[in-house]
């Protein structure tokens, strides 16, 4: 026959149960205001590469494009060219990178 909990003992896990949902809706809190922290740097990080009169570009370790900011993309790539990313630089037509 299984043991009735006493009034004491019903008494701890309720205080307990109320310490870790008090500690869930705290986390829950921290984590919308992150995530909202987040959101807004990605819109302005997005505003700065959209923006910036310079080219950024990323590459992978095997030297191939991964990102280019479109600002300045027609200028440096041919209109007709479909694809920037996925290919090294040295598939690509860089006037500014000397000749």
């Amino acid at each position: 026959m299984v043991k009735k909990p006493t009034y004491e003992e019903l008494e701890k896990m309720v205080k307990e149960l109320e310490k870790e949902a008090f500690g869930r809706k705290r986390a829950e809190k921290l984590l919308k205001e992150n995530e909202l922290k987040l959101r807004v740097s990605e819109r302005e990080l997005k505003s700065i590469l959209c923006h910036s009169p310079d080219i950024i570009y990323r590459l992978d370790p095997k030297g191939a494009i991964t990102y280019v900011n479109v600002t300045d993309v027609n200028y440096f790539f041919p209109p007709t060219t479909n694809k920037i990313t996925g290919f090294p630089l040295s598939q690509h037509s860089l006037s500014f990178w000397g000749r």
